[in-house]
Formats: C-alpha cells, structure tokens, sequence
C-alpha cells in the first residue's frame, strides 16, 4: 500500500479503537514534515551522480516506442478507460512463496520481471523500457525519519531491460539482475530531472508500473471487509495522461488485482484486453515454473560479499 494510505488508515483505525474501549487518544508520535524533508532534498541534490548520469541517459537516449493502436496524442483524461483483472487467493499466494523460495525474488519483482517478458512478447522486441514507480522514502540524511509523514513521495524512474535468452529460468535470473542494478532505486533520477535539470525534456510516454502493496496486512488485523467504490476522476479532465498506459497493482482480500489505465485515443479496448490476459498468463507461466522446480536458483546479487558470475554459479550449484 502506499505508505501515506497506510499511515492515515492505522491511525484512523486506532483512533476508533480507543473511542470504542472510552480510552484517550494517543497516536504514535510525529516524524519530520514534507517541508523539512524536502528543504534537506536541496542538499542532497549537490551529490556527485556522475555515474547515475551515464545509466539514465542511456536509457532516456534509447530509441524506444511502444506500439499505440492510434497516434493521436489528445490523451486527456475525460478519454480514460479503465481494466480490471484478478488471480485468485491459493494461484496468489502460490505464486509469492514459490518465486521467493525458488528465485528468492521479493513479490514487486515478480510482478516486473513478468511485466518486461509480456512486453517483449506482444512487441518481439528484445529491449524493454518501463516507467516504475516506487515509495520514495529512501533515507537522504542522518536522522531525517519521515517513516509516518504523510505526503507525496513517490520516486517515477525508467527502467531498462534486455530480454537475452528463450529460457524462462535464465530470464527470470536475468531480469531479477537487471532490477537490483538500477541505482538507489530509481530514487535519484527524479533529483537529476526535476531538481537540476541534467536531462533533456521528452514528451515520449511509457507504460507506467505501480505496485501499491499488500492491503491484507492491515484489513485482517482489523478484521476490515473492502468494497469496490467508484470515486470517479481524481483530476481535471483536461488534463492529459502523463503515461501511455498506467498500471496498478495490490493484493486485496488475498487477491492480485491489476487494474490498467489507458486512453481511448491510443488504445482499443480489445489490444488493452489482450495485454491483461497476456501479463496474467506469463504470471501463471512464472508460477507452473517455480513449482516444477525441486531446487533453488542462486543469482550474484544472492551473494553480496563475493564477486561471482551468474556462470560461475551455475556451474558450481547445477
């Protein structure tokens, strides 16, 4: 869950504990303000990011395009769709202990490393670009804890994937590198756009990746039932989408719930459609792999201390 809900939702369920037992009420206390934290992002911006430089700038000059069904670019938000799709509860949680137990992969990089080969295989290109989305919370400066302020973190940052073999275990190993080798999590490409301006402006979209969490974690605590409600449009209408197709993950009631956001104007609803079937099909792909598997399967980054091959690994565990 984003961390701002998770926040504002223990604390509003505390508080009606406390009220429903007559008991004062106490909330854990307060971390630094968005104010603070983002007055200490001015010096965190006069860090040395040459490296980081070089990574973002090979992707952002890549020549990446993802199929549209329509080229027009009147994308505003009164044109919006949205699909929805859901894998049950036992395929669920299948499918997050058995990835983790064969590939030690944590559940957000499942969900990408499937995301990268559905990409490659409704394009058959071998190069994938993908706009992901993270919490944002990542330590800048000693002492700065913003673990309960609510605000607006979220870290956007492109990542590149190279989709090399036609086996899935070697792919699943491959891109489960790829992930754990962008910098700092992505968390510094919004402080060399944004803050001091290192990159070019683009009007190039991507498809949008967001994996919001595990709402079970606080919902079974709470003994807490969720329903479906539809908010209608959280902006203008006339604003444009700032993505080519956003998609959002969760588990809710111990369900996978996808749920993709795309324009009328770029997209028919069947190609949408199709996408879906297909990202669910590879998870279950992912999924029948990892239970045919009767041993782990060991990457370099398994491995922090040495500096050891994916080669050298197979051969000395296979």
């Amino acid at each position: 869950m984003e961390n701002k809900w998770r926040i504002i939702l223990e604390d509003f369920l505390n508080i009606l504990n406390q009220l429903d037992k007559n008991k004062k009420i106490q909330l854990p206390m307060k971390t630094y303000s968005y104010k603070y934290w983002s007055e200490q992002l001015q010096d965190y911006k006069k860090k040395n990011f040459e490296k980081e430089k070089d990574y973002w700038n090979s992707i952002l000059n890549r020549d990446w395009v993802y199929p549209a069904d329509f080229n027009n670019k009147q994308d505003n938000t009164k044109n919006i769709s949205v699909l929805n799709s859901e894998l049950d509860g036992t395929t669920t949680c299948d499918l997050i202990k058995k990835t983790n137990d064969i590939y030690s992969l944590e559940f957000k990089e499942v969900l990408i490393v499937a995301l990268a080969l559905t990409i490659n295989n409704i394009t058959n290109n071998h190069e994938v670009i993908i706009e992901l989305e993270g919490h944002g919370r990542e330590a800048i400066a000693e002492n700065v804890d913003i673990s309960r302020t609510v605000g607006w973190f979220t870290t956007i940052y492109l990542a590149y994937f190279k989709i090399e073999h036609t086996e899935l275990d070697k792919n699943i190993k491959s891109l489960k590198e790829q992930i754990r080798d962008i910098p700092d999590k992505g968390f510094n490409y919004g402080i060399l756009r944004f803050l001091n301006h290192e990159f070019k402006k683009s009007d190039r979209k991507y498809i949008r990746f967001n994996y919001l969490g595990d709402f079970d974690n606080i919902i079974d605590k709470e003994k807490l039932n969720v329903y479906n409600i539809e908010f209608g449009l959280d902006n203008d209408k006339r604003n444009s989408m700032s993505s080519l197709m956003d998609i959002e993950v969760m588990i809710v009631n111990r369900k996978l719930n996808i749920s993709i956001t795309y324009s009328n104007t770029r997209f028919k609803n069947e190609t949408i459609q199709t996408f879906i079937n297909k990202y669910m099909e590879t998870l279950q792909l992912i999924l029948d792999h990892c239970i045919s598997k009767s041993f782990k399967e060991f990457t370099p980054s398994d491995f922090n201390t040495v500096d050891i091959s994916q080669e050298d690994i197979d051969s000395l565990f296979n």
